[in-house]
């Protein structure tokens, strides 16, 4: 939990100095220009080598901030490696803010017009600040507070009524801009962390929708096979079905398929009050041919009977079934007796021609 902990504060922390970093140059060129606009408008009421050296130590001071900035957007995630360059960020702020705020110091020098203009760009610089550094709350402290403070003490140093309410004023504005700060920083994190969260969140939601997508798949797969399965199942069945019903030598039906067959016509015809006939067929002297000539000719004899039998099945409710050994029956349904009788004998020529 620990090392969760630090990663997500690492990422917090660096996307809080990438956000600072995006509006950095921006704000270090304005920065930089405007110290330059101070050195050339005090060139000659100051001496020229402190403004020339108070210049370049703004931009050193720049550079390095930076460079503080650059190192750390090779996305590091340890977050003792982070803290510190935050660190560096943090005092390349402070220093750049203590340079601009010794600007306060000469105002005794120059001339109250001057003092007017460098008080209200000190101000400028100093509220500024928040918009390049609000996700880093220490770094816009750094930046802005050395201004303010230096011109407050330089305001008092004055000694005169005017300075003493402005520097009040600067006292009461600094107080503001570290409760700004604050609340704005905090806002900036709470909406990095929502972020992430967010993000996490969306990561969970396609890991899973990609873990349901593939059990799904699965499942699809199984009920699939499972399918294959019953239907092969339900093939098998009505194959033993079949089987169980078809008399293996003749391939019509048997005894037991003739017993459900004959109970079910003779309800049928009871409820309808139809007529249903039943010829019971033996074969003469079958015995007497089986003793003469092989078993196997035997049993060819009874398939050719039975093959004969079958044709004069008609209608669905007829059934042509082997009742055993050489006797045969035939269910005839809704036949009248002229019918059954004109049948049965065109049966007994049909055998005989065999």
């Amino acid at each position: 939990m620990r090392t969760d902990i630090s990663l997500l504060e690492s990422r917090i922390l660096t996307e809080q100095i990438r956000m600072s970093y995006k509006q950095l140059h921006v704000a270090l060129l304005v920065s930089l220009l405007a110290a330059l606009g101070v050195t050339i408008a005090l060139a000659g009421t100051l001496n020229n080598q402190l403004l020339i050296a108070w210049y370049i130590a703004l931009l050193i001071a720049g550079l390095f901030r930076i460079l503080s900035v650059k190192t750390i957007m090779s996305d590091q995630f340890d977050y003792r490696v982070v803290r510190k360059h935050a660190l560096y960020y943090d005092l390349t702020a402070l220093l750049m803010g203590s340079i601009w705020g010794a600007a306060a110091f000469v105002f005794p020098y120059i001339a109250t017009e001057y003092q007017i203009l460098l008080l209200i760009l000190l101000l400028a610089i100093a509220g500024g600040a928040l918009a390049s550094n609000a996700s880093m709350v220490f770094a816009y402290y750094g930046y802005a507070l050395p201004i303010l403070l230096c011109l407050a003490v330089q305001s008092f140093l004055f000694g005169t009524r005017a300075w003493y309410i402005i520097g009040g004023v600067i006292m009461v504005y600094s107080i503001y801009v570290v409760m700004s700060g604050w609340r704005l920083s905090n806002s900036l994190r709470e909406s990095i962390i929502l972020r992430f969260k967010w993000e996490e969140m969306a990561i969970d939601l396609e890991e899973a929708r990609h873990g349901l997508d593939e059990e799904l798949a699965e499942r699809i797969k199984a009920e699939s096979k499972l399918t294959d399965v019953k239907y092969e199942l339900e093939e098998a069945v009505r194959h033993l079905e079949h089987l169980s019903a078809i008399d293996a030598l003749t391939g019509i039906s048997n005894r037991r398929s003739f017993d459900a067959a004959i109970a079910r016509e003779w309800s049928r015809a009871r409820r309808d009050r139809r007529s249903i006939a039943l010829l019971m067929i033996d074969v003469d002297y079958f015995k007497k041919y089986n003793d003469i000539y092989r078993h196997q000719d035997g049993d060819e004899a009874l398939k050719s009977v039975a093959r004969v039998i079958n044709k004069f099945t008609k209608r669905p409710g007829d059934l042509a079934a082997r009742y055993g050994g050489e006797e045969f029956v035939l269910i005839l349904s809704s036949s009248s007796r002229e019918y059954v009788s004109e049948l049965a004998e065109n049966l007994r020529k049909a055998v005989l021609d065999l």
